[in-house]
């Protein structure tokens, strides 16, 4: 009888020991918005061109980004309003986690993805920004043409993603940033005045600690 008694701790202390690993190794999926669609099944509802200039395959973007979390805002390369403040955003987060990607919705794709240059020009501002993680931007594109009039649609579908957003405030695109987990669900959406100063409050990199 005490040997089965001894058995029953032993597995229920290992069942509590099981729970709280994950509690502090996956804190990303306990923190996940289930109700949200997966990023990735968002973005598959439109189409886009990449940096290369070819249309993007989707799923393998998925699969090639599917361990790491990702971030995803929008912008366009002469941007001097939202833009500047939200890739200094973008640059903090990056700070927070070596695991972390970031996807760039251009805006205004028939001006930045009009060639390679153009392209080219818009990733080194990012860069210039001193964002540390690797960067993908994506043109919305129809029947495989960058396109400004695919970009609304894009721009309108991702507007009221998160809850600190509002479409009808949109001047050039959306002010906001939202941060998945390596799963593709959303973890975070705020507009990049709030982004830092809220994931700061539960830090869902906790092996990286808060830089300030």
């Amino acid at each position: 009888m005490t040997q089965q008694v001894n058995q029953y701790r032993r597995d229920f202390l290992a069942k509590i020991l099981k729970l709280s690993t994950a509690a502090v190794v996956a804190p990303d999926i306990l923190l996940a918005d289930s109700s949200k669609p997966n990023i990735f099944e968002a973005l598959k509802a439109h189409e886009f061109i990449g940096q290369d200039g070819k249309k993007v395959d989707l799923d393998k973007l998925q699969k090639s980004l599917e361990s790491r979390f990702k971030s995803v805002s929008h912008g366009f390369n002469a941007c001097a309003t939202h833009c500047p403040l939200i890739n200094s955003a973008l640059a903090k987060l990056g700070e927070r986690s070596k695991n972390l990607t970031s996807i760039v919705i251009a805006s205004i794709p028939e001006t930045d993805g009009a060639n390679q240059a153009a392209r080219d020009s818009f990733m080194k501002t990012m860069k210039d920004r001193r964002i540390s993680q690797d960067i993908t931007i994506l043109y919305p594109s129809r029947d495989g043409k960058v396109s400004d009039a695919a970009a609304k649609e894009t721009q309108l579908a991702f507007a009221n993603y998160g809850h600190d957003s509002n479409a009808n405030e949109i001047s050039q695109h959306p002010p906001q940033i939202s941060l998945f987990n390596p799963q593709g669900q959303e973890l975070l959406t705020r507009t990049y005045l709030n982004f830092i100063k809220d994931l700061d409050k539960k830090p869902i990199f906790p092996s990286q600690g808060v830089v300030k």
